[in-house]
């Protein structure tokens, strides 16, 4: 398919866009159902954005595990994590959990400094990826929360 007409949004008499690939050929999305509108692909391709930070966070926290620098992961962590925050599309949960995780650091520090928990943490971040890029919610969600005991736990035995 190289063209798709979108529905025309809230009004009716408005004239239908679309969306087509400038040199001809295919698009590189498929519609699944329905008849999207230019809101609908605005979110997609928002998404389709964080997805791919999530993955290129993901992919600099495994490098930088192999190489044992604590400092790159710790950042990689942060970037990780605040993307998955956007990846809910809800503010009031950002802007709640950024702050918390900034307030956390000095466990989170001792946390990655741990080369066991480190690696725990990065395939923690590894499996909530995949389910989310497989779009198992259930799954990612309780990978998340999985994630989110195991490093509560990390921390109590810190104190």
């Amino acid at each position: 398919m190289n063209e798709i007409e979108l529905k025309y949004g809230c009004n009716p008499n408005q004239k239908p866009s679309r969306i087509f690939m400038e040199d001809g050929s295919e698009l590189p999305v498929t519609v699944l159902n329905g008849r999207p509108g230019y809101i609908n692909f605005l979110d997609a391709f928002n998404g389709w954005q964080l997805v791919k930070e999530l993955k290129e966070a993901l992919e600099f926290q495994e490098f930088y595990l192999e190489k044992h620098d604590a400092e790159q992961i710790k950042l990689m962590d942060s970037r990780f994590h605040e993307t998955l925050y956007k990846l809910t599309g809800s503010t009031a949960f950002y802007d709640t959990l950024v702050p918390l995780h900034k307030k956390i650091q000095k466990y989170r520090r001792a946390s990655i400094e741990n080369r066991s928990r480190a690696a725990a943490s990065v395939a923690e971040h590894r499996k909530i990826f995949n389910a989310i890029e497989a779009q198992d919610a259930p799954l990612a969600a309780k990978c998340a929360l999985e994630h989110v005991e195991n490093a509560y736990k990390h921390i109590i035995r810190k104190d």
